[in-house]
């Protein structure tokens, strides 16, 4: 009975607050973003909700979606000025 207890205790919930950088590349997130980015980092969806909710610390996870959308902004900015003439 005290093992679950103390397994109880230490499994509290922790609130990271986020950057306003972060809540920016949470805002740049597109649908099938999560789906894909959870495939590549064998993550789950729960860690991944996690952590753009707060609940979880994962700067790798932060990372992966800066490079996602550095590269989809290149990438849209690319095909722009080659549209212009």
């Amino acid at each position: 009975m005290s093992y679950n207890r103390q397994k109880c205790k230490s499994m509290k919930k922790t609130e990271v607050k986020l950057t306003k950088e972060q809540k920016k590349l949470k805002a740049k997130l597109e649908y099938g973003d999560i789906g894909n980015l959870c495939r590549v980092l064998e993550v789950s969806r729960m860690t991944f909700w996690k952590t753009l909710n707060g609940r979880r610390k994962s700067p790798y996870i932060w990372d992966a979606i800066r490079r996602l959308t550095e590269q989809r902004d290149a990438k849209r900015a690319r095909n722009i000025t080659h549209l212009t003439p």
